[in-house]
């Protein structure tokens, strides 16, 4: 594995997450139209991946509050857990020290806290999980059935964006700075946190439990609540195209929350981001996650409309 991504050319990085998002625009414009057979055939291929989806639609509630408070109280501790740590704990890093103080110096103490434990996507996308798990266990349906237009594909994005982004290059996400000096045990370390967890370190085992939870278990949870027919009523009279520019506006939103937390900081929440700056093709990235969001947004829409469970 490799310690550090570099583009050959200014269209490489341009390339890569182009094709990342548009492979899905097939998906988004199949869902568009209920006479496309493809999108049909597709669709049908994720009921049949829950083949329970018949049981689960006349499950009785209970099934389904029992899940969802099972998946809060897996997601709200994390979330709460990594936002209260890096908001109010010290860094553990001596680079995060000097990164910390300089943005409370020049930015203050509240912003700071907020850039160091919001800057992720991971994050912010957990958050609205929680939300809508709180709203939907408090019998709020009405508000549950409308942050699930925004949670779904917006966790459907942070489980899509990780683990492509993992099998490309994992230190495209993590920040070389706090890892071992030596090459060989940072390639070790990340692939312990990634891929292939070791029982001899509690510390890093932890570690990619909560990757797990963060990118693979959170993302599913409300796939299965789709699958089992569990899933609120979204507010009526909501077209794929208002859901398109919803999303639109929630990705603008936070690239702008981004970009404001990479200059309190000084850092990049994501090396990709310095990558690209490097490789002159900024605009790439963002677009191509737009692209990314949006035709999840469509495949979103499309399955939910169609009643598979």
């Amino acid at each position: 594995m490799r310690t550090e991504w570099t583009a050959q050319s200014p269209t490489d990085l341009s390339l890569v997450y182009a094709l990342t998002a548009l492979w899905l625009l097939p998906i988004a414009l199949l869902a568009a139209t209920r006479r496309s057979l493809p999108g049909d055939l597709l669709l049908a291929l994720l009921a049949g991946c829950g083949a329970v989806a018949g049981a689960g639609a006349a499950a009785p509630a209970p099934s389904r509050t029992l899940f969802r408070a099972a998946a809060l109280a897996l997601h709200a501790p994390a979330f709460l857990g990594v936002v209260v740590s890096l908001a109010v704990l010290p860094p553990t890093h001596k680079s995060d020290v000097a990164i910390r103080a300089r943005a409370k110096r020049r930015h203050g103490l509240v912003l700071d806290a907020l850039a160091a434990s919001l800057q992720h996507l991971t994050v912010c996308a957990l958050g609205v999980l929680v939300v809508y798990l709180l709203l939907a266990l408090g019998g709020e349906d009405g508000r549950a059935g409308a942050l699930l237009l925004v949670a779904l594909p917006l966790q459907s994005a942070v489980g899509l964006l990780f683990w492509g982004l993992c099998f490309r290059d994992g230190w495209l996400l993590f920040p070389r700075r706090v890892f071992p000096r030596s090459d060989k045990v940072a390639n070790a370390v990340l692939r312990r946190v990634t891929f292939a967890p070791t029982l001899k370190s509690p510390a890093l085992l932890g570690f990619w439990a909560l990757m797990q939870q963060q990118h693979t278990l959170a993302p599913l949870t409300l796939w299965v609540e789709l699958l089992l027919g569990w899933l609120p009523p979204t507010p009526a009279g909501w077209s794929l195209g208002h859901e398109l520019l919803l999303m639109a506006a929630v990705v603008a939103g936070y690239v702008s929350w981004n970009l404001l937390a990479w200059r309190v900081r000084g850092v990049a929440p994501y090396p990709i981001q310095e990558k690209v700056v490097q490789s002159g093709s900024v605009g790439s990235l963002y677009w191509a996650g737009m692209l990314l969001v949006l035709a999840l947004t469509g495949l979103c829409h499309r399955c939910r409309t169609l009643h598979l469970v």
